[in-house]
């Protein structure tokens, strides 16, 4: 294309940017800014652009996909190989896909320069640019890496996505790679390949000169090693952005068509466009004092300084000189300054950032992508990253930045951020080097455990509005460097418990109606007992859990730490238990309600109900009192697929034991002879009862052990109860894992009675994983949310120290959360069968020696160690 059809070409382009040149004097002024961004909706508006699409919170771990290492699927120059099975090997390593709020993504970089044009220049393929940089640039990325192949790469990758459901990052980028275009730095040697002395508009000057002496023709980049790359581009040249566009506005098309193509519910597949690439004046194409001297000799020759960026010469004079001569206000005399470097970058980012959004990008779809201050401290220049933050509303702010290492605080951000006004910002690179080796690179930093690299992912993941962690690379440079993530278990494994991580929720079975005497027919939740064991008492005091004060404190300690809703025991038999349901009304009153959701489990171990009436007296309870909230549907009531949750505490049949199988058989009696009614007939009338009401259905849940009879009956297809709940789980198991001396120990087929029983916290956690292994190995055909405990001690009941039938199976801190963490790796480990759902046991089951609840000897640390398994905190 002619430099004299250019401006014509990127008019639109040019006008937005002079508007907001000169709105960026006045950067405060947040009318103006928001009057500019009117124009580019309207400007964009004219050229057939679509609307901007209004923001998400989707967060996404992406790992670079680039062609960097032979194990890769994807090369440049062979569009072929951008297909689904390299995005299958990254999820398939990984091991899932995410979630609904945090996604895995795989980064593209489209290097837009690296390629030939066919405009006769010569180079490509088999061309030799010998002589010109001192080295031999007869490399080949696998092809013929034209414009049309870049465009096929693109669409296979953009149709790969679609047919994986995985998000794809696309990076355009013009900056890095432009070694194959000497048609535009070529501007000193006449006898090699892209002379024209006009290039020297193109590239940068390391003084405020205008001549040759002062030009650039050759620079450095330092990425784990140093190479020569040719001279610095200048940011502003119109030249320069002009062969740019020629290729962007072919491959933003593309994009743009693929993502309106997309159904409203697969918009979260465009993950986002990156521009840019570690922007700056210098840092990747730095200059030595007297560096265009070093062209002399070869590369190899030993000759070339080896100081690195921190020795390099400031540069940036040339873009500045440019842009002075568009009408910027901008420095051109002295040592180029941080300023005037950000300006620079924000200019030439505004740039392509216009681009994109006249094609039709979102602008909340457009990542900028800079390096942070405490980098440019690293390597030399001082620029501080406020170029990557755009005045366009939206736009997501990015930098590199190897903050996941120890010792790196997320502070050197914060500056950055808050310029931003809070907006969300992207974690653009970062190094994925970690503990599987020694004299690991800098980035996630020498770890030990998984736990310790989830931790800092969630740090990460949940400061100042965080969108994008970006993993530099998935490959490694070579496959015994293990530097890449695919080579790295520790961080495959951190990265997938992140990305579950958002999808993990949290139960806490709540025994209510503590104080100190009791006015119900039930002997428990009374404090004497417990006061027998003065290291139980609460935090709070022996207090009155009716008190909306106490159920307050309660919720923020419980939303705080990572738990989602808590399950009130709930009680019904005839009798009064008004003592219970006054903790549940005080939840309705406290102010944090709408923290924590709340559930009702159906303490069902009685006698009750054995009528049609007396069933459908507890369904109404529950709908009138819980499930609406006069005619709506209470907000704070917990659902699952739209439907309020009831739990269920006891399946059994036995008179002795009566439970919901009981309870069935006895309304079915009193229904008279010959007539028929089972667990699902009384489930689903229940379930009608609530529709009735407006509701969706109840969504039942039971409580079973790990007993063939009730996991078949209920949990299969073809068992006796089938379809009548839509889930199983266990508020406690108080058994161990051993052999106690019984030949029935095997958990997963005997009753009761013949479970083998637990006299320590060691042998009830054997005992749960056991269980957990047995149901979920079981061949469900229903969730099991995963339950979980802090221990079993039944002496508080008995009001006896010395009770010793099997007591004593209380946790530490310590233990309490190695158990959390075999629980946690069992959610996750299937989530369609667990539903991502662990239920903990408990928060205030004081008599049976299972509590969370904050204690006067353990303060919050049973929580804390809740919050750091299950939000890496």
């Amino acid at each position: 294309m002619a430099l004299a059809n250019m401006e014509n070409d990127i008019h639109i382009a040019h006008v937005l940017q002079g508007v907001w040149l000169e709105i960026k004097k006045e950067r405060a002024m947040k009318t103006k800014i928001r009057w500019f961004f009117t124009l580019v909706l309207f400007l964009g508006m004219q050229c057939g652009a679509p609307h901007v699409f209004a923001a998400d919170d989707t967060q996404y771990l992406g790992v670079f996909v680039g062609s960097i290492g032979s194990e890769l699927y994807f090369k440049e120059g062979l569009p072929d190989t951008y297909n689904q099975e390299g995005f299958n090997e990254v999820v398939n390593k990984v091991g899932t896909k995410g979630t609904e709020k945090r996604k895995l993504a795989l980064f593209f970089s489209f290097n837009i320069f690296r390629q030939s044009l066919d405009k006769g220049i010569g180079i490509w393929p088999g061309g030799s640019l010998s002589n010109l940089l001192g080295e031999d640039f007869g490399f080949t990325v696998g092809g013929d890496y034209d414009t049309p192949a870049m465009k096929k790469a693109l669409e296979n990758t953009l149709a790969a996505s679609l047919a994986t459901d995985v998000p794809v990052i696309i990076r355009l980028d013009g900056k890095e790679w432009w070694e194959l275009r000497p048609d535009l730095w070529n501007w000193w040697n006449e006898n090699e390949v892209g002379y024209n002395p006009g290039n020297i508009n193109n590239v940068e000057r390391f003084d405020w000169g205008t001549g040759a002496d002062t030009a650039v023709k050759i620079g450095w980049r330092d990425w784990g090693a140093q190479m020569r790359v040719p001279p610095a581009p200048n940011l502003a040249s119109l030249a320069y952005r002009a062969a740019q566009k020629e290729c962007l506005d072919l491959l933003l098309l593309t994009i743009v068509e693929w993502y309106k193509s997309l159904p409203d519910d697969k918009k979260y597949l465009f993950g986002g466009l990156m521009l840019g690439w570690e922007v700056s004046t210098y840092l990747n194409s730095y200059y030595y004092n007297d560096g265009n001297s070093y062209l002399a000799f070869h590369r190899n020759d030993g000759k070339d300084p080896q100081n690195g960026p921190l020795s390099s010469m400031p540069l940036g004079y040339a873009a500045a000189q440019t842009l002075k001569e568009r009408g910027v206000d901008i420095q051109t005399s002295g040592r180029i300054t941080e300023a005037t470097g950000d300006a620079i970058c924000a200019d030439y980012l505004d740039f392509l950032i216009g681009l994109a959004v006249n094609h039709g990008i979102p602008a909340n779809r457009i990542i900028t992508h800079g390096i942070t201050h405490v980098e440019t401290q690293w390597h030399g220049g001082g620029l501080s990253g406020k170029g990557a933050v755009s005045s366009i509303p939206g736009v997501i702010p990015g930098w590199s930045w190897q903050g996941l290492s120890r010792g790196n605080p997320l502070s050197h951000v914060d500056r950055l951020i808050d310029y931003a006004e809070g907006g969300p910002w992207s974690l653009s690179e970062t190094a994925s080097g970690i503990s599987d080796h020694s004299g690991s690179p800098s980035g996630v930093g020498v770890y030990k455990t998984v736990a310790e690299v989830q931790e800092r992912l969630e740090e990460v993941l949940a400061y100042k509005n965080n969108r994008y962690i970006i993993f530099v690379n998935w490959g490694g440079q070579s496959p015994g460097q293990n530097y890449g993530v695919k080579y790295q278990p520790i961080l495959l494994e951190a990265i997938k418990r992140a990305l579950l991580g958002s999808q993990v929720k949290l139960g806490m079975w709540y025994f209510p109606g503590w104080k100190e005497t009791t006015t119900t027919s039930w002997v428990s939740s009374t404090w004497p007992r417990t006061k027998v064991f003065p290291e139980k008492e609460p935090l709070l005091g022996w207090y009155d859990n009716s008190e909306v004060a106490v159920v307050n404190q309660h919720l923020e300690w419980i939303a705080k730490h990572g738990i989602n809703f808590v399950a009130f025991a709930w009680y019904e038999d005839g009798r009064d238990w008004s003592q219970m349901e006054a903790t549940i009304l005080a939840y309705h009153q406290a102010e944090a309600r709408y923290l924590v959701d709340y559930a009702l489990l159906w303490a069902n171990h009685f006698s009750y109900p054995t009528t049609r009436d007396q069933w459908d007296g507890i369904v109404d309870k529950w709908i009138d009192n819980h499930f609406l909230d006069g005619a709506a549907p209470r907000k704070e009531y917990l659902k699952i697929d739209g439907k309020p949750v009831v739990f269920i505490f006891e399946p059994n049949s036995g008179d002795s034991h009566p439970g919901l199988v009981w309870q069935a058989n006895a309304i079915r009696n009193n229904m008279g002879a010959g007539a028929s009614f089972t667990v699902v007939d009384m489930l689903n009338r229940a379930r009608d009862r609530a529709k009735s009401k407006g509701l969706d259905g109840i969504y039942f849940v039971l409580c079973v052990p790990a007993n063939r009879h009730w996991v078949d009956s209920f949990g299969k297809g073809a068992g006796a109860y089938a379809s009548a709940v839509d889930a199983l789980t266990a508020y406690n198991y108080h058994w161990g894992g051993e052999d106690s001396g019984s030949s029935n120990t095997d958990v997963g087929g005997y009753d009761f009675g013949q479970q083998p029983l637990s006299y320590s916290f060691a042998q009830l956690d054997r005992g749960y994983q056991r269980q957990w292994d047995w149901i979920l190995g079981n061949n469900l055909d229903i969730p099991y949310f995963v339950p979980m405990t802090s221990g079993w001690d039944e002496r508080p009941r008995r009001a006896r120290i010395d009770w010793d039938a099997h007591q004593k199976s209380a946790s530490t801190p310590q233990s309490f959360e190695a158990h959390l963490r075999a629980g946690y790796d069992r959610i996750v480990r299937d989530t369609n069968k667990t539903k991502g759902i662990g239920m903990l046991c408990c928060w205030s089951e004081y008599e049976e020696g299972s509590v969370i609840e904050p204690s006067k000897r353990h303060g919050t640390e049973y929580l804390q160690r809740i919050r750091k398994v299950f939000s890496g905190k």
